[in-house]
């Protein structure tokens, strides 16, 4: 299997997602463009959206329709 690099550390992309939804409902790509500087956007979208969905089973966020809370 190959590794995939890291371009978070720990706890650093779950940081931001929150930060950024501090001012209100965000997408996905909003979050991405907000969180993943640096990262290609297809990619930071990728990353984005796991974690989001990975915070929605851990009950830390909520989605209206496509926007998340």
């Amino acid at each position: 299997p190959r590794k995939v690099p890291k371009h978070f550390k720990r706890g650093e992309l779950r940081r931001g997602i929150l930060d950024a939804l501090r001012e209100g409902p965000l997408t996905v790509g909003e979050i991405a463009a907000r969180v993943g500087a640096g990262l290609p956007p297809r990619l930071a979208r990728q990353r984005v959206g796991g974690a989001l969905r990975d915070m929605r089973v851990a009950g830390l966020l909520a989605r209206e329709g496509w926007a998340w809370r």
